[in-house]
């Protein structure tokens, strides 16, 4: 027999029958059952694998899976081994903006944007900074500079409206981050036809300070260096390996899954708190069946 349930359906409860609680229970459970799961030890998995950047490829990927497999093998004792594979993925080298003004120069951390399909409009790229508000047609309008040939400043939470001054000859645009987001506002930053066109992310602070500048009168240059470029990263896959203690359930194994990566449209930036649910909880059930070993055989 198949069993098939997610992680957030055996930790949360959130919608298993009366019929499929008897399955989590007969076949992965014996003895404490789920109200034995502590949230604290979710909250904690939780709490540091979303204070790294967990984008597939980078740094913070790499540690998530240490502290994964340290804890299986480690922690729990359970046998763990790494499957590795390599797939292409959009690599941030650093990307940054100079600025030159009043025969000064500074340079400000950026980060790149999620290529449009395959394209990173690697490079550099140079223009008058403009501050462009929201990009709506009245902003437009009453930009202190001109659009065409210039360097964009542009508030994060504007839709698809970055299109607008890419139509009218923007070079590259930074976008500002904003106080709070929502998912569709990245999925409208990038497009899935090959656009060469950069778009680059900086902090909130880093943008206030970008905007006075656009907006004081000063001639103000600009250069847009975006370092991102596609390379061939290692992937993980985690396996860890509880025995059940009834022989006569060894072919009827139980896998429990989650994925412990993360998704940005700036993947430079990419903490994933949200994702990090699913591969948190699935650490406290590994805990709590080891604790209290189940019939059959289970894989995480």
């Amino acid at each position: 027999m198949a069993l098939s349930l997610t992680i957030s359906d055996i930790v949360f409860g959130l919608t298993p029958s009366s019929r499929d609680e008897s399955i989590v229970e007969g076949a992965v459970f014996t003895g404490a059952g789920l109200s034995s799961i502590n949230f604290r030890n979710i909250l904690n998995h939780l709490e540091y694998l979303s204070s790294l950047n967990r984008y597939t490829g980078y740094l913070g990927c790499e540690e998530a899976s240490k502290y994964i497999f340290n804890y299986f093998s480690k922690t729990l004792g359970l046998k763990t081994w790494v499957e590795e594979y390599e797939l292409p993925i959009p690599f941030d080298h650093g990307s940054s903006i100079t600025i030159y003004f009043d025969g000064e120069t500074k340079t400000i951390e950026a980060y790149a944007l999620l290529p449009n399909n395959v394209q990173t409009s690697y490079g550099n790229y140079t223009g008058y900074l403009v501050y462009c508000g929201f990009g709506t047609i009245n902003d437009l309008n009453n930009v202190n500079g001109e659009i065409n040939g210039s360097i964009a400043l542009m508030e994060f939470n504007s839709g698809y409206n970055w299109l607008n001054v890419m139509r009218v000859g923007a070079k590259a645009v930074v976008f500002i981050a904003p106080n709070d987001t929502m998912r569709s506002e990245s999925d409208r930053k990038n497009l899935d036809i090959p656009l060469k066109f950069p778009r680059v992310y900086v902090s909130r602070d880093d943008g206030a300070y970008l905007r006075n500048l656009a907006v004081s009168g000063k001639s103000v240059t600009a250069t847009v260096r975006v370092g991102m470029k596609w390379i061939h990263a290692k992937a993980k896959n985690i396996i860890a390996v509880l025995n059940g203690t009834d022989p006569r359930e060894v072919e009827n194994t139980i896998a429990l899954m989650a994925y412990y990566d993360s998704a940005s449209i700036v993947p430079a930036l990419s903490p994933g708190a949200e994702e990090a649910v699913g591969i948190a909880s699935l650490l406290e059930l590994a805990r709590l069946l080891k604790e209290n070993p189940p019939r059959r055989p289970v894989w995480f």
